[in-house]
């Protein structure tokens, strides 16, 4: 898209004299970059041994002797690869030659690839070993350690900094040389915002206002002294969920750490000591000065403008999660985050005005010379600038490398072909960030743009054009500017579609004809309103600011209402991954020969048919079966017999209840697509984050809630998305009649009837937590929720229905729960307890493991095992578990169970 924007800045410039591109295919950018790639998966899948030799070349002193081979290669290569000759023999000589260059380029950018990654996974390995080595419980651990903070981003879940140049001060042995910190709210109750305060009279200094003294201080470039507790990052494990501590990793990162105290931070070096450090501190702090400043300016023309402030200035904060959501169902989600799309909307805009101011002025240059310089300097400038203020993601990071490589080309006579130019760009961003290489929003963008290439909407001759044609009527010229786009969007719909079904995540059927309405709305009326505003909001009134902001507010309102009453079609999950990949690429060669009809059916048959579940193998992928899965201090609990399946409570997530996506994921990969019953036993976020989306997302017939907590807004709430849905609600209390579904028989234990909790306060709500035994192919399962001890005896007092094969742990492992006597009731064979390895909160508690332990159950652990499978197909005399992922070494509990 943002080539094409490009493009009709560059058919004005037709007085200008340009050779035509060779046609001599891809070229050396796209081999370069072939190797490139196949040398970071080399190194990513540690196949190792076969390149060493290679690698070590590459790598070798800083790599003189390798780099002056590839610069021999980028110069001599095109040429050899080029040459004509007259004579056969002469040719096949020259073509061996050209074959031979060929081979090594591929051979040493393969090399490049796999040391760059490689050098990066080997000291993630070095850092989390020796943040395993200094991981206890006591508190002699915490590590007194002086260290330069690299990067510092704001994310859901606070502030994210990198430290860099980490070493211990304490005299007690090596410390990770770089560490992953997180500061500020991680309870998920929102972020705080960063206000900048006014620049201080020292060189480069910058103070904030509020906040400790952590998030004043840590800022790129600063060097500090402090106190940490250092532990390996240790990512959840279930199945279909990508592997977050193997994406740090690859960023050469393998060990985290958390403050003892966020006030606990001496200063060594302000941020701007040297030009480098004074540039990394300002870019942040202008950026967060300005977007601050402009969100203030909006709230005060009495619309929050969350639209206009993702689209103006990257800052999505604005935008309710509601909102966000809306936007995600009906596909429009890569509107509201700043993309090429955008960038490119921005460049093309500005040169176009440029031009025509030019073209007003009547400059006396040279006919279509320097005017068009002027504008594609311009175009350039403002592209960059754009992608540089709403935080450079990949794909603008492309779309500004488009224009860059545009403008160099056009400065010495040449017009770039497609696929060398976005070859040269993904080379060019992996050779900074080999990770981005296995970044979703990296392979969208990317494939994005081969869609258009794949497809014949971006095609060299298209784009070398410099013919003019007869004009054509107003009203011809608007039926294939319609068609055109419509095509395009397809053409990008069925390209995204098999990496958006592989994640997990939605297609909307009728995403195209949104976006056929959307884009050029957003591009040629929010777009610039929104940036008009931005600007504008520091001298007009409060009114003309309002009224710029008017259609965003509009829109993002739209969006909202269409996505409630969008036809709610749950997908038949009846293609494997593989073959809508290929229908997506038969649409697209279709596209190319004409043929777009087959490929809106292929659009049509990827977003109704969906993509199946990739399935789990050994112990998972068995029915029936019952699966907990990793959810960190949270509950998640698949139960699936022949004719039944129960998810009972959703995990954690953000406050706004916005989570589920990684359960989505896990449900899927375990060929999950309906339930029978969503049971969510409290209203504690770490029980209920992820139902609103689990209803949104899945074929759901019934809600479960327990009695009682109807006074409860967070359940209330819940309640009502499922009956928006004309999903079921039941209330239960113990002894609720007709709770057996399919195979499945389900008791109701707790809460009693008539029983409403005292206040809505945490233990009221544990306390009012719904206990169930669910009995399954002869094994019975008692989930007994966040109850504590008092319960735990009012259950042995009054229930006959204790005994169970298997307990979930009660509270994640707290001491205030599974008593001796509630164990001895029970008289479980094996226990589960959800919570993660590190118990930073204190659970599980080593006195549950000692209760345990003494009364011969065998124990599970989410944290230490990954997700927990029980396998019940075809059992003999024991209990099939099995852990998904090595079993960790966790601090403070028995390594075998």
């Amino acid at each position: 898209m943002s080539w094409t924007v490009a493009r009709r800045v560059v058919s004005i410039d037709r007085g200008r004299p340009v050779r035509p591109a060779r046609s001599d295919g891809l070229g050396l950018p796209a081999l370069l970059l072939l190797g490139f790639m196949l040398g970071i998966v080399w190194a990513d899948r540690n196949f190792g041994a076969p390149c060493e030799a290679l690698v070590a070349v590459v790598s070798m002193g800083r790599g003189p002797i390798a780099w002056a081979l590839v610069i021999a290669s980028l110069v001599a290569g095109p040429q050899i690869l080029r040459m004509r000759t007259g004579s056969h023999r002469r040719s096949m000589a020259r073509g061996g030659i050209g074959f031979c260059v060929a081979l090594v380029c591929l051979l040493l950018a393969f090399g490049a690839g796999a040391a760059r990654l490689g050098k990066a996974l080997e000291a993630a390995a070095r850092d989390a070993k020796w943040a395993e080595a200094a991981s206890t419980d006591s508190p002699a651990a915490h590590r007194i350690v002086e260290a330069r903070v690299d990067a510092r981003r704001t994310t859901a879940w606070g502030e994210e900094l990198i430290l860099i140049g980490v070493r211990g001060v304490d005299g007690r042995g090596p410390v990770p040389r770089a560490l992953l910190l997180w500061i500020g709210d991680r309870g998920g109750s929102g972020v705080r915002s960063a206000s900048w305060g006014r620049r201080g009279a020292g060189k480069g200094e910058f103070e904030e206002k509020g906040g400790t003294r952590a998030e004043r201080l840590l800022w790129p470039g600063a060097i500090a002294r402090l106190a940490l507790r250092i532990r390996p990052i240790q990512s959840r494990r279930n199945p279909g969920t990508p592997d977050r501590e193997r994406a740090w990793a690859r960023r050469a990162l393998g060990a985290r750490a958390r403050l003892v105290d966020p006030d606990w931070v001496l200063l060594l070096e302000r941020p701007g000591r040297g030009f480098e450090d004074r540039l990394r501190a300002w870019i942040p702090a202008a950026r967060d000065r300005w977007r601050s400043a402009i969100a203030e300016r909006f709230s005060r023309s009495g619309l929050e403008g969350g639209l206009a402030r993702a689209l103006a200035v990257g800052d999505r904060s604005g935008l309710s999660s509601r909102a966000r959501e809306s936007f995600r169902e009906l596909g429009l989600s890569h509107l509201i985050a700043v993309s090429g799309l955008h960038v490119g909307l921005v460049g093309g805009l500005t040169g176009w005005i440029v031009l025509r101011v030019l073209a007003v002025v009547r400059f006396s240059f040279a006919p279509g010379a320097m005017p068009f310089g002027v504008s594609l300097a311009a175009a350039t400038g403002m592209g960059g600038f754009y992608a540089w203020l709403t935080g450079a993601s990949i794909s603008a990071q492309r779309a500004a490398l488009l224009f860059v490589l545009f403008a160099l080309a056009r400065s010495c006579g040449r017009i770039l072909t497609p696929g060398r130019a976005l070859a040269a760009c993904a080379l060019g961003l992996l050779a900074v960030d080999p990770a981005s290489l296995f970044d979703l929003g990296s392979e969208l963008s990317f494939g994005a743009c081969l869609a258009l290439i794949v497809s014949g909407f971006w095609r060299e001759e298209k784009a070398s054009s410099g013919s003019v044609s007869q004009k054509p009527s107003s009203r011809e010229a608007f039926s294939k500017w319609l068609g055109d786009a419509f095509s395009l969007s397809i053409a990008v719909s069925l390209a995204t579609a098999p990496l958006l079904l592989a994640s997990g995540l939605p297609l909307s059927p009728v995403s195209p004809m949104l976006n056929l309405l959307a884009v050029p709305w957003v591009g040629f009326v929010l777009l610039p309103s929104s940036l008009a505003a931005a600007i504008a909001s520091s001298w007009l009134p409060t009114l003309p600011v309002g009224v710029l902001l008017f259609p965003a507010h509009l829109f993002e309102g739209g969006v909202v209402l269409l996505a409630q009453w969008q036809p709610r079609l749950t997908p038949i999950d009846g293609l494997p991954i593989w073959a809508a990949a290929g229908i997506a690429g038969s649409g697209l060669l279709a596209m190319r020969g004409g043929l777009r009809g087959f490929a809106l059916v292929g659009w049509i048959v990827l977003a109704v048919v969906g993509a199946a579940p990739v399935g789990s193998d050994g112990e998972f992928a068995q029915r029936p079966r019952v699966v907990f899965f990793d959810v960190g201090q949270g509950d998640a609990t698949l139960v699936e017999g022949e004719a039944g399946t129960m998810l009972i409570d959703t995990g954690g997530g953000p406050a706004d209840g916005t989570g589920g996506t990684a359960l989505i994921r896990g449900l899927r990969s375990l060929g999950v697509v309906r339930l029978d019953v969503l049971v969510v036993t409290h209203g504690d976020l770490d029980h209920r984050a992820g139902a609103a989306r689990i209803l949104k997302r899945l074929r759901v017939r019934e809600l479960w809630l327990p009695s009682g907590g109807e006074d409860d807004e967070r359940l209330a709430e819940l309640a009502e998305i499922a009956r928006r849905r004309l999903i079921a609600v039941r209330w239960l209390e113990a002894g609720a009649s007709g709770m057996d579904r399919g195979d499945l028989a389900i008791d109701v234990l707790w809460p009693m009837p008539g029983q409403r909790p005292a206040a809505s306060t945490r233990r009221s709500r544990n306390e009012n937590s719904l206990v169930l035994r669910i009995g399954i192919a002869g094994v019975r399962i008692l989930l007994s929720a966040d109850i504590g001890g008092e319960v735990e005896a009012r259950l042995i007092e009054d229930s006959e229905f204790l005994d169970a094969d298997i307990l979930k742990v009660g509270h994640h492992g707290s001491r205030h729960s599974t008593t001796p006597a509630f164990l001895e009731a029970v008289s479980p064979t094996h226990a589960v307890i959800s919570a993660p390895c590190d118990p930073a909160r204190g659970l599980p508690n080593e006195q549950v493991f000692d209760r345990l332990m003494e009364a011969g159950v065998s124990i599970w652990w989410t944290g230490r095992d990954g997700a927990v499978s029980l396998n019940l197909l075809g059992r003999g005399v024991g209990l099939d578990f099995a852990g998904w992922g090595e079993r960790r070494r966790c601090r403070g509990a028995p390594f075998i169970s």
